[in-house]
């Protein structure tokens, strides 16, 4: 596949990415991805970060996270200000959300403006020592240096100046070995380089191990076919064993590892990734879809 259709792929928008009927809505944002995040943070408000401003998210707003389509997120963010989406909202009248969100309408307004996008699921070091937590990120194509740059459209100054995460790099260009993705994760574990328990997620830290990072290798390839779930999707695979319990069935663990090695090493291959993606166990059932 020539590196043109593989960026053609990236540039239209899938099921999930699809603004619908709120596409005008998206007239006059430049396509700067600096300024696409301080849009999408004005918009925005992360499920743990109400503190940061001093404001207490009312448990009756908590039902918003789970808002999958773009179309719908869009539907809340204008339910709760009709204003133009340029204009920054107040903190109580900006959409709770969590990493995804932020990666995912960053991911639609690049898509709209035919930019080649893509949302990422891994593992962020620059969150905790000791400890990757799982995380959500832009990935888009700059032009200027023709390569893919991460972004973390999550992060705002605030928690950078505040100095809630060690971040001494652009967040709109992490470095490699910042964000650690799904599949990168996964080979890691594998081959005993890092332990599976420093990979995790939760308020707490007290989701980790190897199923864990399965899930957000499962839910990576399903992005990459432009399917980007919620972060607490689940189907195929993690729903034969009980949360908890590291994937240990050859048949299963042969199919993983094939995923992280085309993930790895053919990422761009757009025949290849969807192939893969076809396996029962892996593909999202359409009733996700349709929700």
């Amino acid at each position: 596949m020539s590196n043109c259709e593989h960026l053609d792929f990236y540039k239209n928008h899938g099921i999930i990415s699809n603004p619908l009927i709120y596409k005008d809505k998206y007239d006059g944002i430049t396509s700067d991805i600096d300024s696409v995040c301080k849009i999408v943070q004005g918009l925005l408000l992360h499920e743990h970060d109400g503190d940061l401003y001093n404001f207490a998210i009312p448990e009756t707003r908590k039902s918003e996270l789970h808002a999958r389509k773009i179309s719908d997120i869009l539907n809340q963010i204008f339910s709760l200000d009709s204003g133009p989406i340029l204009k920054a909202r107040d903190i109580s009248c900006r959409k709770i959300a969590t990493c995804r969100d932020f990666s995912l309408l960053a991911c639609s307004i690049l898509r709209n403006a035919g930019i080649p996008a893509r949302v990422r699921y891994g593992f962020g070091r620059y969150f905790y020592r000791q400890f990757l937590h799982d995380t959500t990120v832009l990935e888009y194509w700059n032009h200027q240096e023709q390569k893919w740059h991460y972004a973390d459209v999550s992060t705002t100054e605030v928690q950078i100046i505040g100095h809630r995460y060690e971040v001494n790099f652009d967040i709109h260009n992490i470095p490699n070995d910042q964000f650690i993705t799904a599949s990168q994760a996964w080979v890691k574990c594998r081959n005993k380089e890092m332990k599976a328990t420093l990979f995790g997620g939760g308020s707490m830290r007290e989701y980790k191990g190897l199923w864990y990072v399965r899930n957000k290798l499962i839910q990576d390839l399903a992005s990459l076919n432009k399917d980007e779930m919620l972060l607490w999707d689940c189907w195929g695979y993690p729903l034969i064993n009980k949360m908890g319990v590291d994937p240990y069935e050859d048949s299963e663990l042969c199919v993983l590892d094939k995923v992280a090695t085309i993930l790895n090493n053919h990422i761009n291959d757009i025949q290849l990734v969807q192939s893969i993606y076809l396996d029962q166990n892996l593909t999202v059932p359409s009733h996700l879809l349709r929700g």
